[in-house]
Protein backbone atom coordinates (compact mmCIF):
# COMPACT_ATOMS: atom_id res chain seq x y z
CA UNK A 1 0.00 0.00 0.00
CA UNK A 2 1.14 3.80 -0.45
CA UNK A 3 0.51 6.59 1.69
CA UNK A 4 -1.91 9.63 1.26
CA UNK A 5 -4.06 8.16 -2.14
CA UNK A 6 -7.14 10.68 -2.46
CA UNK A 7 -9.61 7.72 -4.42
CA UNK A 8 -8.14 4.85 -3.23
CA UNK A 9 -5.92 3.32 -0.54
CA UNK A 10 -4.21 0.90 -3.17
CA UNK A 11 -1.80 1.26 -5.88
CA UNK A 12 -2.08 0.55 -9.35
CA UNK A 13 -0.38 -2.77 -8.79
CA UNK A 14 -3.08 -3.97 -5.96
CA UNK A 15 -5.98 -2.53 -8.38
CA UNK A 16 -4.34 -4.89 -11.03
CA UNK A 17 -4.04 -8.08 -8.99
CA UNK A 18 -7.36 -7.33 -7.47
CA UNK A 19 -9.20 -7.15 -10.96
CA UNK A 20 -7.61 -10.52 -12.38
CA UNK A 21 -8.54 -12.36 -8.81
CA UNK A 22 -12.16 -11.07 -9.37
CA UNK A 23 -12.11 -8.85 -6.63
CA UNK A 24 -15.99 -6.48 -6.42
CA UNK A 25 -15.88 -3.45 -5.69
CA UNK A 26 -17.77 -3.78 -2.57
CA UNK A 27 -14.03 -4.66 -1.05
CA UNK A 28 -12.47 -1.24 -2.69
CA UNK A 29 -15.17 0.02 -1.06
CA UNK A 30 -14.84 -1.31 2.23
CA UNK A 31 -11.13 -0.46 2.65
CA UNK A 32 -11.57 3.12 2.51
CA UNK A 33 -13.24 2.95 5.87
CA UNK A 34 -11.43 0.20 7.53
CA UNK A 35 -8.09 1.55 6.27
CA UNK A 36 -7.08 4.75 8.10
CA UNK A 37 -4.86 7.45 8.37
CA UNK A 38 -4.22 7.80 11.99
CA UNK A 39 -4.97 4.65 15.05
CA UNK A 40 -8.13 4.05 16.66
CA UNK A 41 -7.62 3.71 20.34
CA UNK A 42 -8.07 0.11 20.06
CA UNK A 43 -5.10 -0.04 17.66
CA UNK A 44 -3.13 2.52 20.06
CA UNK A 45 -3.66 0.13 23.16
CA UNK A 46 -3.13 -3.04 21.16
CA UNK A 47 0.44 -1.68 19.84
CA UNK A 48 1.29 -0.77 23.67
CA UNK A 49 0.58 -3.84 25.11
CA UNK A 50 2.96 -6.15 22.03
CA UNK A 51 6.18 -7.27 23.47
CA UNK A 52 7.32 -8.03 19.78
CA UNK A 53 6.59 -6.78 16.87
CA UNK A 54 7.56 -7.35 12.89
CA UNK A 55 8.48 -4.66 10.72
CA UNK A 56 9.13 -4.70 6.75
CA UNK A 57 11.89 -2.14 5.46
CA UNK A 58 13.73 -1.50 2.55
CA UNK A 59 17.51 -0.75 1.27
CA UNK A 60 18.23 1.82 -1.32
CA UNK A 61 18.25 -0.52 -4.40
CA UNK A 62 14.46 -1.88 -3.10
CA UNK A 63 15.83 -5.40 -1.59
CA UNK A 64 13.06 -5.94 1.12
CA UNK A 65 13.84 -7.07 4.93
CA UNK A 66 11.34 -8.81 7.13
CA UNK A 67 12.86 -8.20 11.09
CA UNK A 68 11.29 -9.24 13.70
CA UNK A 69 12.12 -6.02 17.71
CA UNK A 70 11.33 -6.96 21.12
CA UNK A 71 10.92 -5.21 24.20
CA UNK A 72 9.24 -5.09 27.46
CA UNK A 73 5.55 -4.60 27.33
CA UNK A 74 5.44 -0.68 26.99
CA UNK A 75 8.13 -0.33 24.40
CA UNK A 76 6.25 0.47 21.98
CA UNK A 77 3.76 3.91 22.28
CA UNK A 78 1.70 6.32 20.83
CA UNK A 79 1.63 9.95 21.69
CA UNK A 80 -1.50 10.45 19.54
CA UNK A 81 -3.46 8.84 17.05
CA UNK A 82 -0.95 9.80 14.09
CA UNK A 83 2.57 8.61 16.03
CA UNK A 84 4.25 5.51 16.86
CA UNK A 85 7.31 5.52 18.62
CA UNK A 86 9.14 2.40 19.07
CA UNK A 87 11.95 2.17 21.75
CA UNK A 88 13.55 -1.21 20.86
CA UNK A 89 17.31 -2.20 20.76
CA UNK A 90 18.58 -4.15 17.66
CA UNK A 91 20.76 -7.02 17.07
CA UNK A 92 24.28 -5.70 14.99
CA UNK A 93 23.04 -8.00 12.69
CA UNK A 94 19.63 -6.66 12.18
CA UNK A 95 18.89 -6.43 8.71
CA UNK A 96 16.73 -3.13 9.69
CA UNK A 97 19.66 -1.55 10.74
CA UNK A 98 20.91 -0.88 7.38
CA UNK A 99 17.02 0.40 6.09
CA UNK A 100 16.48 2.34 9.34
CA UNK A 101 16.77 6.12 8.13
CA UNK A 102 15.18 9.46 8.59
CA UNK A 103 12.10 9.52 5.70
CA UNK A 104 11.88 5.75 5.20
CA UNK A 105 8.60 3.94 4.70
CA UNK A 106 8.15 0.71 7.06
CA UNK A 107 5.42 -1.60 7.53
CA UNK A 108 4.64 -2.74 10.76
CA UNK A 109 2.56 -5.94 11.98
CA UNK A 110 1.34 -6.47 15.56
CA UNK A 111 0.26 -9.84 15.74
CA UNK A 112 -0.29 -11.05 19.66
CA UNK A 113 0.33 -15.04 19.04
CA UNK A 114 -1.49 -16.26 22.57
CA UNK A 115 -4.88 -14.77 20.80
CA UNK A 116 -4.52 -14.35 17.15
CA UNK A 117 -5.45 -10.52 17.11
CA UNK A 118 -3.26 -8.77 14.44
CA UNK A 119 -3.23 -4.84 13.58
CA UNK A 120 -0.61 -3.50 10.39
CA UNK A 121 0.61 0.18 10.02
CA UNK A 122 2.05 1.94 7.00
CA UNK A 123 4.10 5.04 7.59
CA UNK A 124 6.77 7.19 7.54
CA UNK A 125 10.01 7.39 10.22
CA UNK A 126 10.60 10.81 11.35
CA UNK A 127 13.65 10.00 13.95
CA UNK A 128 15.64 7.63 13.88
CA UNK A 129 18.26 7.04 17.07
CA UNK A 130 20.08 3.78 18.91
CA UNK A 131 17.43 3.32 21.47
CA UNK A 132 14.55 3.26 18.12
CA UNK A 133 12.63 5.45 15.70
CA UNK A 134 9.31 7.81 15.40
CA UNK A 135 6.81 6.85 12.80
CA UNK A 136 3.87 9.33 11.45
CA UNK A 137 1.21 7.26 10.50
CA UNK A 138 0.21 6.75 7.24
CA UNK A 139 -2.22 3.65 7.16
CA UNK A 140 -3.78 1.62 9.99
CA UNK A 141 -5.77 -1.91 9.44
CA UNK A 142 -6.69 -5.08 11.00
CA UNK A 143 -6.74 -8.32 9.64
CA UNK A 144 -8.28 -10.85 10.40
CA UNK A 145 -7.22 -13.77 12.42
CA UNK A 146 -8.45 -17.07 11.31
CA UNK A 147 -5.22 -18.21 9.70
CA UNK A 148 -2.66 -17.51 13.01
CA UNK A 149 -2.05 -20.45 14.95
CA UNK A 150 -2.28 -19.60 18.96
CA UNK A 151 1.07 -20.31 20.88
CA UNK A 152 1.60 -19.73 24.97
CA UNK A 153 4.65 -19.17 26.48
CA UNK A 154 5.94 -16.45 24.77
CA UNK A 155 9.66 -15.40 25.53
CA UNK A 156 11.65 -12.35 24.27
CA UNK A 157 14.28 -12.61 26.44
CA UNK A 158 17.98 -11.29 25.33
CA UNK A 159 16.56 -11.11 21.72
CA UNK A 160 18.28 -7.18 20.88
CA UNK A 161 21.29 -8.37 23.09
CA UNK A 162 24.29 -8.46 20.88
CA UNK A 163 25.49 -10.47 18.02
CA UNK A 164 24.29 -13.87 17.63
CA UNK A 165 25.92 -17.07 15.69
CA UNK A 166 25.18 -16.20 12.35
CA UNK A 167 25.64 -18.76 9.05
CA UNK A 168 25.20 -17.02 5.45
CA UNK A 169 23.91 -18.99 2.77
CA UNK A 170 22.96 -18.87 -0.99
CA UNK A 171 20.99 -22.03 -1.47
CA UNK A 172 19.42 -23.77 1.27
CA UNK A 173 21.47 -26.80 3.00
CA UNK A 174 19.62 -29.26 5.72
CA UNK A 175 19.52 -27.49 8.61
CA UNK A 176 17.74 -24.33 6.67
CA UNK A 177 15.06 -26.69 4.93
CA UNK A 178 14.08 -28.21 8.21
CA UNK A 179 13.06 -25.18 9.96
CA UNK A 180 10.94 -23.71 6.84
CA UNK A 181 9.24 -27.11 6.04
CA UNK A 182 8.67 -27.65 10.02
CA UNK A 183 7.38 -24.45 10.17
CA UNK A 184 3.60 -23.29 11.19
CA UNK A 185 4.08 -19.43 10.43
CA UNK A 186 6.41 -16.99 8.71
CA UNK A 187 6.40 -13.39 7.52
CA UNK A 188 6.25 -12.06 4.03
CA UNK A 189 7.63 -8.19 3.81
CA UNK A 190 7.56 -6.74 0.04
CA UNK A 191 7.76 -3.25 -1.12
CA UNK A 192 6.88 -1.16 -3.96
CA UNK A 193 8.86 2.36 -5.31
CA UNK A 194 7.15 5.14 -3.72
CA UNK A 195 5.42 7.38 -6.13
CA UNK A 196 6.36 11.08 -4.62
CA UNK A 197 10.07 10.32 -3.49
CA UNK A 198 12.62 11.73 -5.25
CA UNK A 199 15.65 9.98 -5.09
CA UNK A 200 13.64 6.99 -5.00
CA UNK A 201 12.24 5.44 -1.59
CA UNK A 202 10.26 2.07 -1.57
CA UNK A 203 6.62 1.89 0.27
CA UNK A 204 7.07 -1.09 2.56
CA UNK A 205 4.69 -4.00 4.21
CA UNK A 206 5.06 -7.01 6.13
CA UNK A 207 2.85 -10.01 6.73
CA UNK A 208 1.89 -12.92 8.44
CA UNK A 209 1.51 -16.53 6.14
CA UNK A 210 0.05 -19.57 8.29
CA UNK A 211 -0.35 -23.32 7.70
CA UNK A 212 0.60 -27.09 9.21
CA UNK A 213 4.00 -27.96 9.18
CA UNK A 214 4.82 -28.50 5.40
CA UNK A 215 2.79 -26.00 3.86
CA UNK A 216 6.40 -24.12 2.74
CA UNK A 217 8.03 -26.58 -0.48
CA UNK A 218 11.74 -26.00 -0.33
CA UNK A 219 14.65 -27.29 -2.54
CA UNK A 220 17.63 -25.60 -2.87
CA UNK A 221 17.28 -22.39 -5.02
CA UNK A 222 13.51 -21.90 -4.27
CA UNK A 223 10.78 -21.72 -1.75
CA UNK A 224 6.92 -22.00 -3.13
CA UNK A 225 3.77 -20.71 -1.16
CA UNK A 226 0.30 -21.49 -1.55
CA UNK A 227 -1.51 -18.35 -1.71
CA UNK A 228 -5.77 -18.57 -0.33
CA UNK A 229 -7.72 -15.01 -0.38
CA UNK A 230 -7.72 -13.16 3.29
CA UNK A 231 -8.85 -10.38 3.11
CA UNK A 232 -8.56 -9.64 -0.50
CA UNK A 233 -6.46 -6.77 -0.37
CA UNK A 234 -3.85 -8.57 -1.92
CA UNK A 235 -0.83 -6.36 -0.13
CA UNK A 236 1.44 -8.89 -0.41
CA UNK A 237 0.64 -10.30 -4.26
CA UNK A 238 0.27 -6.33 -5.73
CA UNK A 239 3.57 -5.71 -4.37
CA UNK A 240 4.87 -8.27 -6.16
CA UNK A 241 3.47 -7.76 -9.89
CA UNK A 242 5.04 -4.24 -9.61
CA UNK A 243 8.13 -4.99 -7.67
CA UNK A 244 8.76 -8.46 -7.71
CA UNK A 245 10.97 -9.24 -4.51
CA UNK A 246 10.78 -10.02 -1.05
CA UNK A 247 12.01 -11.35 2.49
CA UNK A 248 10.71 -13.99 4.35
CA UNK A 249 11.53 -14.63 8.15
CA UNK A 250 11.39 -18.01 9.65
CA UNK A 251 11.32 -18.81 13.14
CA UNK A 252 11.84 -21.85 14.77
CA UNK A 253 10.12 -21.42 17.88
CA UNK A 254 11.32 -24.06 20.05
CA UNK A 255 15.40 -23.04 19.84
CA UNK A 256 15.04 -19.37 18.60
CA UNK A 257 16.59 -19.42 15.36
CA UNK A 258 15.73 -17.39 13.16
CA UNK A 259 16.04 -18.03 9.34
CA UNK A 260 15.93 -14.56 6.70
CA UNK A 261 15.83 -15.19 3.12
CA UNK A 262 15.73 -12.63 0.34
CA UNK A 263 14.64 -13.12 -3.89
CA UNK A 264 13.29 -11.94 -6.67
CA UNK A 265 9.68 -13.54 -6.98
CA UNK A 266 7.72 -15.47 -9.48
CA UNK A 267 3.66 -15.22 -9.00
CA UNK A 268 1.47 -18.58 -10.55
CA UNK A 269 -1.40 -17.95 -11.50
CA UNK A 270 -2.14 -20.84 -13.83
CA UNK A 271 0.64 -23.23 -12.89
CA UNK A 272 -0.87 -27.10 -12.88
CA UNK A 273 1.03 -27.33 -9.62
CA UNK A 274 -1.46 -25.19 -7.97
CA UNK A 275 -3.74 -28.10 -7.75
CA UNK A 276 -1.61 -30.09 -5.33
CA UNK A 277 -2.08 -27.18 -2.91
CA UNK A 278 -5.95 -27.64 -1.05
CA UNK A 279 -7.71 -24.74 -1.85
CA UNK A 280 -4.96 -22.92 -3.22
CA UNK A 281 -6.15 -20.43 -6.05
CA UNK A 282 -2.52 -19.29 -6.82
CA UNK A 283 1.07 -19.39 -5.79
CA UNK A 284 4.02 -18.02 -5.67
CA UNK A 285 7.86 -18.88 -5.52
CA UNK A 286 10.58 -17.18 -4.69
CA UNK A 287 14.26 -17.64 -6.04
CA UNK A 288 16.69 -17.80 -3.24
CA UNK A 289 19.38 -14.72 -3.32
CA UNK A 290 20.74 -14.79 -0.03
CA UNK A 291 19.91 -15.81 3.21
CA UNK A 292 21.37 -16.34 6.64
CA UNK A 293 20.11 -18.39 10.14
CA UNK A 294 20.35 -16.53 13.09
CA UNK A 295 20.85 -19.16 16.36
CA UNK A 296 18.66 -18.15 19.49
CA UNK A 297 18.04 -14.85 17.76
CA UNK A 298 14.51 -14.71 18.09
CA UNK A 299 11.22 -15.34 19.72
CA UNK A 300 10.26 -18.58 21.75
CA UNK A 301 7.53 -20.31 22.72
CA UNK A 302 6.06 -23.10 24.62
CA UNK A 303 5.72 -26.75 22.54
CA UNK A 304 2.68 -26.78 20.66
CA UNK A 305 -0.18 -24.68 18.35
CA UNK A 306 -3.53 -24.62 18.77
CA UNK A 307 -4.25 -24.87 14.66
CA UNK A 308 -6.98 -22.76 13.23
CA UNK A 309 -10.19 -23.72 12.71
CA UNK A 310 -9.90 -22.50 9.28
CA UNK A 311 -7.66 -25.33 8.53
CA UNK A 312 -8.34 -27.15 4.98
CA UNK A 313 -8.32 -30.82 4.90
CA UNK A 314 -4.92 -31.19 3.96
CA UNK A 315 -3.86 -28.15 6.34
CA UNK A 316 -3.04 -25.84 4.14
CA UNK A 317 -4.03 -22.11 4.10
CA UNK A 318 -2.77 -18.68 3.57
CA UNK A 319 -3.46 -15.19 3.72
CA UNK A 320 -3.24 -12.36 0.93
Amino acid sequence: MVPERASSPFHSGELEVQRRAGVDDNIRKHAKVAIRKEMPVQHRDFFTNLTYVFVGSADKDGRPSASVLTGPRGFISSPDPTRLLVRAGRSADNPLNENLVAGANLGLLGLDLTNRRRNRLNGRTVSVDADGFELIVHQSFRNCAKYIEIRKGITVDGLGSGQKPRFEFKQLNDRVKHVIQNAETFFVASCTPAQDGVPVTYDCDISHRGGRPGFVVASDHEITVPDISGNLYFNTLDNFAVHPYAALLFIDFSTGDLVHIRGRVETLWNDPRIAGYSGAQRAWRLHIGDGYLAETASIRSDPGVEFSPFASMTGLWGDS
